[in-house]
């Protein structure tokens, strides 16, 4: 039994590395000067290490219009907070998404832009407010989205084996155009 002694130190002693700490977690503690006639204590103090980064996981549940981010907590206690933000600029921002101060280690962004480049990063703060300096993420595009509807279709046969279908193109960055039975079977 050490009865709550996590170091011995000389006389004259007035400071001590504590070193293996857990990151992000809290520490208590106090000195005590003894000696035969007995032990007298300073008052306590609560510390906090600091947090780790975040480590970079992933990019990915990828839309049209969805990103969801990911990392690993770095090895920090639970409950360290993460602020994950994203830029649709570079990876120097600006940063115009973010998750806000969270605990959970990923992140869905919405409502983005299709067929647009977004970049991720994190940091951690810990249980003093002290903040990490940034993991980068990544970065990944958005697919596009469903083309618009082509309106105006029509056949005009002009012979006894031959229709011409026409229609308007009313989207952009589409790929192409299938023309299909009304069974769903493609055609041309």
């Amino acid at each position: 039994d050490t009865d709550g002694v996590v170091a011995s130190l000389g006389s004259g002693t007035t400071f001590w590395i504590e070193y293996g700490l857990a990151a992000n977690a809290s520490y208590y503690r106090y000195a005590e000067a003894y000696n035969a006639g007995g032990a007298s204590s300073s008052t306590a103090s609560l510390q906090y290490t600091f947090a780790a980064m975040p480590g970079a996981l992933s990019l990915s549940d990828v839309s049209s219009f969805t990103i969801r981010a990911s990392w690993t907590d770095g090895g920090n206690s639970g409950g360290t907070l993460y602020f994950c933000e994203g830029s649709s600029t570079s990876v120097n921002g600006p940063f115009i998404l973010n998750s806000g101060w969270i605990s959970a280690t990923d992140k869905y962004f919405i409502n983005l832009l299709s067929q647009s480049t977004y970049y991720f990063r994190v940091k951690a703060r810990n249980f003093d407010g002290i903040e990490t300096g940034y993991t980068a993420l990544g970065s990944t595009i958005t697919v596009p989205g469903t083309p618009q509807t082509p309106t105006g279709f029509n056949g005009i046969a002009t012979g006894t084996s031959i229709i011409i279908w026409s229609w308007t193109d009313n989207a952009s960055g589409e790929d192409g155009y299938r023309v299909k039975n009304d069974t769903d079977g493609v055609v041309a």
